[in-house]
């Protein structure tokens, strides 16, 4: 017996190695090289390396610029979550419905998605900086005349539009998901007891759709949380620093500046950050369960 299951464990730590040790060189290796070096002073570069313990995070809570982008990247993370969810349950409810057409728009939906967010950038940015503004001159428009990626309002706002274009086909397709594994007899009793569409809606689909619930809102919330680039390509976290998301400040602060053990300090406590979000997910994702 001691034989076999010493055998079982040789096999186990066989089989578990390769991932051991992509865990290790990927994640626990890197992470545990960024900790040191964010208790430093260095460019990055020299071998000149100053051990300063805490005095770089000390800094980070007086930089207005991080703060700044820390609290652009929550809310633009809360509106385009709220909005993206929204007009994702909205088309996933229409599509569900018996319409002509209906896998051709699901198709359409989703393609923003497949695309990659910097080609979405460039794109959107010739359409915000040319196209708008010829249209506006062509009707004499003034509010469009002027690039939108040219005052911080205007640019918050499109960011959030390509975000909210870009992620609601996914989102819808989850909330589709969840609609066809609701049980037909029990929609198709409850109209025959009477029920309206909106009572339907309201008493049978969204109840039946809090996982999908969980999965969209924390999807969305991760997917703005670390946006790069996105943002990069379109505004490059201007004008006046209005659009830059934490990504981009690390991103400037590390290789831009040369401030490296900074830099590395920024993105602790980003992972910091994002680490309470996920356990959130993984709490409220557990409790559904439990409850259902």
């Amino acid at each position: 017996m001691k034989e076999k299951k010493g055998t079982c464990i040789k096999n186990e730590i066989i089989f578990l190695a390769p991932a051991i040790i992509c865990f290790s060189c990927i994640v626990l290796i890197p992470f545990i090289y960024s900790f040191a070096t964010s208790l430093t002073k260095w460019n990055g570069i020299s071998k000149n390396i100053q051990w300063n313990g805490i005095a770089n995070y000390k800094k980070i809570l007086s930089d207005k610029a991080f703060l700044n982008s820390f609290i652009y990247t929550l809310k633009n993370m809360f509106v385009v979550t709220v909005i993206a969810n929204a007009l994702g349950l909205l088309f996933a409810l229409i599509l569900t419905c018996k319409i002509r057409g209906s896998q051709i728009f699901r198709t359409t939906l989703i393609l923003p998605n497949i695309l990659s967010g910097i080609v979405l950038g460039f794109v959107w940015k010739f359409i915000f900086s040319d196209v708008l503004p010829q249209i506006g001159e062509t009707l004499n428009c003034k509010f469009l005349e002027l690039s939108w990626l040219a005052r911080p309002t205007s640019a918050f706002w499109s960011v959030a539009i390509v975000s909210i274009w870009q992620m609601t086909g996914y989102v819808m397709l989850i909330y589709i998901a969840g609609i066809i594994a609701i049980p037909g007899d029990l929609i198709e009793s409850a109209y025959v007891d009477g029920a309206g569409n909106m009572q339907v809606i309201k008493k049978i689909i969204l109840p039946h759709l809090k996982p999908s619930f969980v999965v969209c809102i924390f999807w969305t919330i991760s997917k703005t949380l670390l946006s790069f680039d996105l943002q990069f390509s379109l505004t490059q976290g201007g004008p006046f620093k209005s659009t830059e998301t934490l990504a981009i400040n690390i991103y400037q602060e590390a290789f831009e500046k040369n401030n490296y053990g900074v830099g590395n300090a920024k993105a602790i406590l980003f992972f910091v950050t994002v680490v309470v979000f996920s356990l959130l997910q993984n709490y409220l994702t557990r409790r559904n369960a439990s409850e259902s």
